[in-house]
């Protein structure tokens, strides 16, 4: 469950921090956002675009893919990316959206954010493995402790059983 938070805030982090040029040429009403045809409509499906590759990768590389070898997930998340280029070049050609300068930037942009994430989730597995790991140790540090009770008190068991029988031996051979 932390983990999807996690990823949901790093999604969302990306997918703004991605976006701040955008906004702030538009929040500024700037004349060079005017130039390069930036609008709102195409902000926000950037935003949305971001997001989901982002959301999309981490969840995929953190969670589906753990067990596989690094390069395998990189691959496979490469695959990924082709494949949302092409979607998010689709959609942005069916709902006539986009700059100027967006058609070859837009492709590196989304490396870059690739690349990032990839990082990002080995950073995250490799958290959640030492955290195991570390609870693991716990455990077996436990499990020995607990062994080494019972072979003391196993140890003691037969004598205190001999002294008590000794004690009464004597007793009965005291008072009968």
């Amino acid at each position: 469950m932390v983990k999807n938070k996690f990823i949901l805030i790093i999604s969302l982090c990306f997918s703004i921090l991605i976006n701040v040029p955008r906004i702030t040429l538009l929040w500024n009403n700037d004349p060079i956002g005017y130039f390069v045809n930036i609008s709102w409509v195409d902000t926000v499906y950037r935003c949305i675009s971001v997001f989901g590759f982002s959301y999309l990768i981490l969840k995929l590389n953190v969670f589906t893919w753990s067990k596989r070898s690094y390069p395998t997930r990189i691959f496979l998340s490469m695959g990924g990316y082709i494949l949302w280029m092409i979607l998010f070049r689709l959609f942005n050609h069916v709902l006539h959206l986009g700059t100027i300068v967006n058609s070859r930037f837009d492709g590196f942009v989304y490396l870059l954010i690739l690349l990032m994430l990839l990082v990002i989730a080995h950073t995250i597995q490799l958290s959640h493995k030492s955290k195991t790991d570390a609870l693991e140790k716990e455990r077996l540090k436990q499990e020995g402790l607990r062994n080494e009770l019972m072979a003391l008190k196993n140890q003691i068991d037969p004598h205190f059983l001999f002294n008590s029988l000794n004690s009464l031996s004597v007793l009965v051979r005291e008072d009968q």
